[in-house]
Protein backbone atom coordinates (compact mmCIF):
# COMPACT_ATOMS: atom_id res chain seq x y z
CA UNK A 1 0.00 0.00 0.00
CA UNK A 2 2.81 2.20 0.72
CA UNK A 3 4.52 1.27 -2.22
CA UNK A 4 1.68 2.35 -4.51
CA UNK A 5 1.39 5.86 -2.68
CA UNK A 6 4.90 6.30 -3.01
CA UNK A 7 4.24 5.73 -7.17
CA UNK A 8 1.12 7.90 -6.94
CA UNK A 9 3.08 10.84 -5.32
CA UNK A 10 5.94 10.54 -7.79
CA UNK A 11 3.89 10.61 -10.45
CA UNK A 12 2.02 13.86 -9.12
CA UNK A 13 4.72 15.98 -7.84
CA UNK A 14 8.03 17.34 -9.65
CA UNK A 15 10.97 20.14 -9.16
CA UNK A 16 8.63 22.24 -11.03
CA UNK A 17 9.47 20.64 -14.27
CA UNK A 18 5.50 19.87 -15.16
CA UNK A 19 3.73 21.39 -18.57
CA UNK A 20 0.49 21.98 -19.32
CA UNK A 21 -1.03 19.16 -20.44
CA UNK A 22 -4.29 19.62 -23.18
CA UNK A 23 -6.68 16.84 -23.00
CA UNK A 24 -9.90 18.43 -23.40
CA UNK A 25 -12.09 21.69 -25.18
CA UNK A 26 -14.23 23.65 -24.20
CA UNK A 27 -17.72 23.09 -24.46
CA UNK A 28 -20.08 19.66 -24.90
CA UNK A 29 -21.08 20.50 -28.29
CA UNK A 30 -17.41 20.52 -29.92
CA UNK A 31 -14.68 18.25 -30.57
CA UNK A 32 -11.02 18.60 -31.74
CA UNK A 33 -10.57 15.91 -33.97
CA UNK A 34 -6.75 15.22 -34.17
CA UNK A 35 -4.45 12.72 -36.61
CA UNK A 36 -1.16 11.55 -35.49
CA UNK A 37 1.79 9.81 -37.85
CA UNK A 38 1.03 12.03 -41.23
CA UNK A 39 1.33 12.66 -43.59
CA UNK A 40 0.60 9.94 -46.32
CA UNK A 41 -0.55 9.37 -49.37
CA UNK A 42 -2.92 6.86 -48.11
CA UNK A 43 -4.60 9.09 -46.44
CA UNK A 44 -3.79 12.93 -46.21
CA UNK A 45 -5.59 14.17 -49.06
CA UNK A 46 -8.99 11.99 -49.12
CA UNK A 47 -9.08 13.62 -45.02
CA UNK A 48 -8.31 16.82 -46.17
CA UNK A 49 -11.53 16.49 -48.81
CA UNK A 50 -13.87 15.41 -46.13
CA UNK A 51 -13.01 17.99 -43.77
CA UNK A 52 -13.39 20.40 -46.26
CA UNK A 53 -16.56 18.75 -47.45
CA UNK A 54 -17.97 18.75 -44.66
CA UNK A 55 -15.97 22.61 -42.99
CA UNK A 56 -14.07 21.04 -40.03
CA UNK A 57 -11.28 21.45 -39.06
CA UNK A 58 -8.19 19.04 -37.44
CA UNK A 59 -4.83 19.23 -35.93
CA UNK A 60 -2.51 17.35 -37.42
CA UNK A 61 0.59 15.89 -35.59
CA UNK A 62 3.09 15.53 -38.06
CA UNK A 63 6.78 13.03 -37.96
CA UNK A 64 9.12 14.77 -39.40
CA UNK A 65 10.39 12.05 -41.44
CA UNK A 66 7.18 11.72 -43.18
CA UNK A 67 6.62 15.07 -43.81
CA UNK A 68 10.25 15.60 -45.29
CA UNK A 69 8.95 12.38 -47.28
CA UNK A 70 5.69 14.47 -48.58
CA UNK A 71 6.21 17.68 -48.21
CA UNK A 72 3.11 18.54 -51.16
CA UNK A 73 0.74 17.00 -48.40
CA UNK A 74 2.28 19.25 -45.70
CA UNK A 75 1.46 22.21 -48.01
CA UNK A 76 -1.95 21.07 -48.52
CA UNK A 77 -2.54 20.94 -44.57
CA UNK A 78 -0.76 24.63 -44.61
CA UNK A 79 -3.38 25.64 -47.30
CA UNK A 80 -6.49 24.29 -45.68
CA UNK A 81 -6.00 26.53 -42.76
CA UNK A 82 -5.41 23.16 -40.25
CA UNK A 83 -3.08 23.50 -37.40
CA UNK A 84 -0.02 21.51 -37.82
CA UNK A 85 1.82 20.60 -34.78
CA UNK A 86 4.89 18.12 -34.04
CA UNK A 87 4.70 14.33 -33.33
CA UNK A 88 9.11 13.72 -33.37
CA UNK A 89 11.43 12.53 -36.02
CA UNK A 90 11.28 8.90 -36.20
CA UNK A 91 8.19 8.10 -34.03
CA UNK A 92 10.29 7.18 -31.36
CA UNK A 93 9.69 6.90 -27.60
CA UNK A 94 11.05 10.43 -26.19
CA UNK A 95 11.09 8.30 -22.56
CA UNK A 96 13.39 6.37 -23.56
CA UNK A 97 15.99 8.77 -25.65
CA UNK A 98 18.70 10.66 -24.28
CA UNK A 99 18.73 14.25 -23.59
CA UNK A 100 20.78 14.85 -26.80
CA UNK A 101 18.60 12.18 -28.75
CA UNK A 102 15.29 14.11 -27.62
CA UNK A 103 16.75 17.83 -28.34
CA UNK A 104 18.04 16.51 -31.49
CA UNK A 105 14.71 14.63 -32.52
CA UNK A 106 12.78 17.48 -31.83
CA UNK A 107 14.83 20.34 -33.01
CA UNK A 108 14.64 18.40 -36.26
CA UNK A 109 11.15 17.62 -36.90
CA UNK A 110 10.43 21.71 -35.98
CA UNK A 111 13.07 22.61 -38.67
CA UNK A 112 11.11 20.62 -41.22
CA UNK A 113 6.99 21.93 -39.78
CA UNK A 114 8.85 25.54 -39.67
CA UNK A 115 8.99 25.68 -43.72
CA UNK A 116 5.68 25.05 -43.49
CA UNK A 117 3.97 27.21 -40.93
CA UNK A 118 5.25 29.95 -38.31
CA UNK A 119 6.70 28.01 -35.64
CA UNK A 120 3.85 27.98 -32.76
CA UNK A 121 4.08 29.44 -29.20
CA UNK A 122 3.03 28.45 -27.06
CA UNK A 123 4.89 25.23 -28.56
CA UNK A 124 2.08 22.25 -29.04
CA UNK A 125 3.38 18.86 -29.55
CA UNK A 126 2.04 15.17 -28.71
CA UNK A 127 4.84 12.53 -27.61
CA UNK A 128 4.83 9.61 -29.93
CA UNK A 129 2.83 6.68 -28.02
CA UNK A 130 2.26 9.15 -25.69
CA UNK A 131 5.32 7.99 -23.86
CA UNK A 132 6.12 10.26 -21.06
CA UNK A 133 3.44 12.31 -20.61
CA UNK A 134 3.45 11.31 -17.20
CA UNK A 135 7.13 11.42 -16.75
CA UNK A 136 8.48 14.60 -14.36
CA UNK A 137 11.87 13.21 -16.36
CA UNK A 138 10.71 13.89 -19.77
CA UNK A 139 8.34 17.35 -18.92
CA UNK A 140 11.87 18.51 -17.46
CA UNK A 141 13.50 17.60 -21.16
CA UNK A 142 10.71 19.11 -23.07
CA UNK A 143 11.05 22.44 -20.67
CA UNK A 144 15.23 22.52 -21.49
CA UNK A 145 14.56 22.33 -25.16
CA UNK A 146 11.74 25.44 -25.22
CA UNK A 147 9.89 26.59 -21.83
CA UNK A 148 6.91 27.30 -23.71
CA UNK A 149 6.14 23.47 -24.42
CA UNK A 150 2.58 22.44 -23.89
CA UNK A 151 2.19 18.43 -24.36
CA UNK A 152 -1.52 17.86 -26.69
CA UNK A 153 -2.69 14.74 -25.51
CA UNK A 154 -6.53 13.15 -25.97
CA UNK A 155 -9.25 12.31 -24.11
CA UNK A 156 -10.82 9.71 -26.40
CA UNK A 157 -8.75 7.36 -28.30
CA UNK A 158 -10.43 4.78 -31.08
CA UNK A 159 -7.55 2.39 -31.08
CA UNK A 160 -7.77 2.60 -34.43
CA UNK A 161 -4.72 0.98 -35.23
CA UNK A 162 -5.92 -2.30 -34.26
CA UNK A 163 -9.20 -1.71 -35.97
CA UNK A 164 -7.67 -3.76 -39.00
CA UNK A 165 -6.51 -6.41 -37.31
CA UNK A 166 -7.58 -9.92 -38.98
CA UNK A 167 -10.02 -7.88 -40.67
CA UNK A 168 -10.35 -9.95 -44.48
CA UNK A 169 -12.02 -7.32 -46.58
CA UNK A 170 -12.85 -3.23 -46.59
CA UNK A 171 -17.15 -3.67 -45.92
CA UNK A 172 -15.29 -5.54 -42.51
CA UNK A 173 -13.71 -2.86 -41.71
CA UNK A 174 -16.07 -0.07 -42.77
CA UNK A 175 -18.40 -1.58 -40.42
CA UNK A 176 -16.03 -1.62 -37.19
CA UNK A 177 -15.30 1.86 -38.04
CA UNK A 178 -19.07 2.43 -38.02
CA UNK A 179 -19.46 0.51 -34.87
CA UNK A 180 -16.27 2.51 -32.99
CA UNK A 181 -18.47 5.94 -33.66
CA UNK A 182 -21.65 4.91 -32.83
CA UNK A 183 -19.63 3.47 -29.53
CA UNK A 184 -18.19 7.13 -29.01
CA UNK A 185 -21.44 8.94 -29.92
CA UNK A 186 -23.10 7.17 -27.45
CA UNK A 187 -20.10 8.73 -24.38
CA UNK A 188 -21.32 10.95 -22.11
CA UNK A 189 -18.05 12.29 -22.03
CA UNK A 190 -17.83 12.58 -25.96
CA UNK A 191 -18.28 16.03 -25.90
CA UNK A 192 -15.38 18.28 -25.36
CA UNK A 193 -13.07 15.58 -26.20
CA UNK A 194 -9.64 15.49 -28.08
CA UNK A 195 -10.12 12.83 -30.46
CA UNK A 196 -7.04 10.63 -30.84
CA UNK A 197 -7.01 8.87 -34.81
CA UNK A 198 -3.70 8.00 -36.98
CA UNK A 199 -3.15 8.40 -40.71
CA UNK A 200 -1.13 5.32 -41.78
CA UNK A 201 -0.42 4.52 -38.51
CA UNK A 202 3.34 3.66 -37.97
CA UNK A 203 3.91 0.38 -37.08
CA UNK A 204 0.14 -1.61 -38.44
CA UNK A 205 1.06 -4.37 -40.61
CA UNK A 206 -2.31 -4.64 -42.32
CA UNK A 207 -2.85 -3.99 -45.40
CA UNK A 208 -5.81 -1.82 -44.71
CA UNK A 209 -4.20 0.16 -42.35
CA UNK A 210 -4.42 2.98 -44.66
CA UNK A 211 -8.26 2.63 -45.28
CA UNK A 212 -9.18 3.13 -41.54
CA UNK A 213 -8.61 6.99 -41.24
CA UNK A 214 -10.62 7.58 -44.27
CA UNK A 215 -13.48 5.37 -42.94
CA UNK A 216 -13.21 6.65 -39.26
CA UNK A 217 -13.57 10.34 -40.36
CA UNK A 218 -16.42 10.16 -42.69
CA UNK A 219 -18.26 8.03 -40.12
CA UNK A 220 -17.22 10.16 -37.59
CA UNK A 221 -18.42 13.52 -39.38
CA UNK A 222 -21.81 12.53 -40.31
CA UNK A 223 -22.33 11.45 -36.63
CA UNK A 224 -21.60 14.91 -35.28
CA UNK A 225 -23.24 16.73 -38.04
CA UNK A 226 -26.34 14.46 -36.84
CA UNK A 227 -26.09 15.41 -33.28
CA UNK A 228 -25.43 19.36 -33.75
CA UNK A 229 -21.29 18.65 -32.80
CA UNK A 230 -18.73 21.47 -34.29
CA UNK A 231 -15.33 20.65 -34.65
CA UNK A 232 -13.14 23.02 -33.06
CA UNK A 233 -8.85 23.72 -32.22
CA UNK A 234 -6.55 22.57 -29.66
CA UNK A 235 -6.08 25.72 -27.81
CA UNK A 236 -3.27 26.23 -25.45
CA UNK A 237 -4.04 25.79 -21.86
CA UNK A 238 -4.44 28.42 -19.60
CA UNK A 239 -3.18 26.75 -16.61
CA UNK A 240 0.28 28.04 -16.29
CA UNK A 241 0.22 28.52 -12.49
CA UNK A 242 3.68 28.63 -10.76
CA UNK A 243 2.09 25.40 -8.56
CA UNK A 244 0.96 23.26 -11.70
CA UNK A 245 4.57 23.23 -12.19
CA UNK A 246 5.39 21.42 -9.17
CA UNK A 247 2.07 19.49 -8.60
CA UNK A 248 -0.59 17.84 -10.67
CA UNK A 249 -3.67 17.82 -9.39
CA UNK A 250 -5.38 15.35 -12.08
CA UNK A 251 -4.34 12.26 -13.24
CA UNK A 252 -3.83 12.13 -17.14
CA UNK A 253 -4.40 8.39 -19.04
Amino acid sequence: MIGNLNRKLRNRLSDGDWLPICTTVGGQNAIAISFDDGPSPCTTPTILHLLARFDATAAFFLCGERAERYPSLVEDIAAQGHAIYSHGYWHQRMDEMSPDAFARDLARTEAVLARFRPTPSPYILRLPYGSGHDSARVHAQLRSWRDDVQIAHWSHSFEDWTLADNCDSHATLQIRCDDAIVTALADRGFGGSILLLHEDAIGSASALSGAIAPLLLAALLRGIARYGIKTTTISASTDCSTLSRFVRFKAVR
